[in-house]
C-alpha cells in the first residue's frame, strides 16, 4: 500500500472515512465523496489513487443542473487524459482555461 507524503492526524481519518466510503458505496461519484470527507476534490483523488480504492470514475454533468466546477472538470480530465496532477499543478491558469476548453471542444468528456 502507498502512502502519502505528510498525513495528518485530521488526513487520516479523513482517508479511513473515504476507504470504508469506497468499499461500502463504490457507486458514489468522486465530488460526492469529497464533499462527504470535506476534504477538496484534488486531494480526495489523489487519496483514492495512491491508495487504489475503487470509485465511481463518471462524473455528472453539474449538479442539480448546474455547470461542473473547474475543479470537476480538472478531475474529468486527469481521469481521461492520462496527465498527472503534477504535470498539471506546474501549468499556467491561462494554459489549464486552454486544456479544459480543449476538452469541451473534442473529448466530449466534460
Amino acid at each position: 500500500m502507498t502512502h502519502v507524503a505528510k498525513e495528518t492526524k485530521k488526513d487520516r481519518l479523513k482517508i479511513d472515512l473515504l476507504r470504508y466510503l469506497c468499499q461500502k458505496q463504490p457507486e458514489l461519484l468522486i465530488i460526492e465523496l469529497s464533499e462527504l470527507i470535506e476534504a477538496p476534490i484534488e486531494k480526495t483523488f489523489i487519496w483514492i489513487k495512491a491508495y487504489d480504492l475503487p470509485y465511481h470514475w463518471k462524473y455528472k454533468h453539474g449538479r442539480n443542473g448546474k455547470q461542473m466546477s473547474r475543479e470537476e472538470k480538472i478531475m474529468c480530465i486527469l481521469q481521461n487524459s492520462g496527465l498527472t496532477y503534477e504535470k498539471l499543478e506546474g501549468l499556467s491558469t491561462e494554459q489549464l482555461d486552454n486544456l479544459i476548453q480543449t476538452y469541451e471542444e473534442h473529448k466530449n468528456c466534460l
